[in-house]
């Protein structure tokens, strides 16, 4: 089974969000990080994978669990004192994700994305960027 941030990546560059991080990446790009928000693009999503649920089990002890339920964390940031175009890509994010129901990405099957809340203001970071926040509940076999 693959990983879970690297299929959410995925996924989001295929919806035209981003590219995936690599360095020397163009700053005019939406860079898409996974695990950790880096410093060098203004304009970013990050995913991070926090606790889940448990797990779906449907026939007792006998068989492993069906479903899996992990909470996803993205964080979005746009150039300084910018929050609308900050806002705009968490909505954008957020747009993609809950559309994703019944979706095989990467080999892995996706039953459902659900949001546990709209996009909000984290923080204005150090640099005074707008940091948006976003936590998805994320089912997946």
């Amino acid at each position: 089974m693959a990983e879970l941030l690297d299929d959410i990546g995925t996924y989001l560059v295929a919806q035209s969000v981003g590219t995936l991080y690599v360095a020397g990446l163009s700053s005019s790009s939406v860079a898409i990080y996974l695990g950790m928000m880096r410093e060098e693009n203004d304009r970013n999503v990050t995913l991070i994978e926090l606790p889940g649920l448990p797990p779906t089990e449907t026939m007792g002890d006998s068989t492993a669990p069906i479903y899996a339920t992990h909470r996803l964390q993205v964080l979005c940031r746009h150039v300084a004192e910018d929050y609308v175009n900050a806002l705009a890509l968490a909505n954008q994010v957020y747009d993609a994700l809950v559309l994703v129901a019944n979706e095989t990405i990467n080999g892995t099957y996706y039953l459902k994305v659900s949001a546990t809340q709209t996009p909000t203001l984290l923080e204005w970071d150090d640099e005074h960027r707008a940091v948006f926040a976003c936590t998805y509940l994320v089912v997946r076999g």
